[in-house]
């Protein structure tokens, strides 16, 4: 949440506070004293102002003079938290709650002052209450998310963050956050499998995509190898040991895990494009097309089949044949920035160059925006 944002939402609850006097006085059986009014009214002005100290100082007056109003508590924590003085907000906003649950506003606060003083523990309390005051307040899902995911309720986390996404789809943070719950609550559920039957292949194999998913190669090796000692026909195990052999320069050993993993299930497409590209890349081009072209014929909609044909056939110079099939792949999918490159060199080739100037730069437009969206995401991480 940036601090425009937040100064906004407090300057809105403090004025929204001025509509509430005449109805909460009555209320509560209390005739408020004029300075009172005065008080928050001159504490709404400082927070517009962005004067923090001088709204705490008039909301203070107010607090004195109406010891038992709750809106005027809840205004001086929000004015102590404008000024991230946290300790002093969680203490006149408990206040401020205890006197009116149903200041939805105070709770929130109270549970984000909680959460910024590195206490998420006592924040799920104060949020939960403001959700259930509020249920589709996108600022109450992203503060309990974060705090639910602070104290390891993984599952719950996710949950309202996924929510805050569906308010803020571009917010990098967020994305990130969510995706942190994703990942160790598909750890948790690891743990838990581990723990019920550590002899499954099936551990093995998720063990061994985890390390994998972190760079861990030499670690992630043994693991798939275990899986497919305890059932050699588990699948995708083969298919991750060629993927590692790749990455590794074993080109030969990641072909033969490839042709097992097929033998095991000769319809996973996917490991028919990869094995496609790896006979490309080894200049066993006239082996590779037919395999892709029969991926192609039973899945026209796979991207991988096309875009691995079409780079196969552009190896045997069959331009017009390898520009219909990237053509196809980048309507599949239109952010692959390397379908546009090779389709820049297939129109190139055929002298077509303004097509071919038109692929180039939106190949590097695609390859900035990935790099850039790397960047945010480090950035977000830090």
């Amino acid at each position: 949440m940036s601090s425009s944002y937040n100064t906004i939402r407090l300057l809105i609850f403090a004025m929204a506070t001025l509509q509430l006097l005449e109805i909460a006085g009555v209320a509560t059986c209390q005739v408020l004293p004029s300075q009172a009014n005065e008080g928050l009214a001159a504490g709404s002005r400082a927070l517009k102002q962005g004067d923090s100290k001088a709204a705490i100082k008039a909301f203070q007056e107010a607090v004195d003079l109406a010891p038992n109003f709750a809106p005027a508590y809840m205004n001086l924590g929000l004015a102590y938290y404008d000024g991230k003085d946290y300790p002093l907000a969680i203490k006149s906003l408990s206040r401020a709650a205890e006197l009116d649950r149903t200041l939805e506003p105070a709770a929130l606060f109270l549970g984000i002052s909680y959460f910024q003083v590195g206490a998420p523990d006592y924040s799920v309390r104060p949020l939960r209450d403001a959700l259930a005051l509020r249920p589709e307040d996108p600022e109450v899902h992203r503060w309990l998310g974060r705090a639910l995911l602070a104290t390891g309720n993984y599952k719950q986390a996710a949950l309202h963050l996924q929510k805050a996404t569906e308010y803020f789809p571009n917010e990098t943070l967020l994305q990130f956050s969510l995706g942190q719950a994703h990942m160790l609550l598909a750890q948790q559920i690891f743990d838990d499998l581990y723990k019920g039957n550590p002899r499954s292949p099936l551990m093995y194999f998720f063990l061994g995509k985890t390390f994998m998913d972190q760079d861990k190669l030499d670690v992630a090796l043994p693991e798939f190898e275990t899986a497919l000692k305890l059932d050699p026909t588990f699948p995708g195990a083969n298919e991750a040991l060629a993927d590692i052999y790749k990455k590794k320069g074993e080109l030969n050993r990641s072909e033969d895990s490839l042709k097992k993993e097929l033998v095991v299930n000769p319809y996973n497409h996917v490991a028919t494009c990869k094995l496609g590209s790896l006979l490309s890349q080894l200049n066993r081009v006239d082996e590779a097309i037919p395999r892709l072209q029969n991926i192609v014929l039973l899945n026209p909609k796979l991207f991988c089949g096309q875009f691995e044909l079409g780079h196969a056939l552009l190896r045997k110079q069959k331009i017009a044949e390898a520009i219909q099939h990237l053509e196809a792949a980048t309507s599949i999918d239109r952010n692959y920035g390397p379908a546009y490159f090779l389709l820049g060199q297939a129109y190139a080739k055929l002298g077509e160059n303004d097509k071919s100037q038109s692929a180039f730069k939106l190949s590097r437009a695609l390859q900035e925006s990935k790099l850039q969206q790397v960047r945010d995401n480090l950035g977000a991480a830090q």
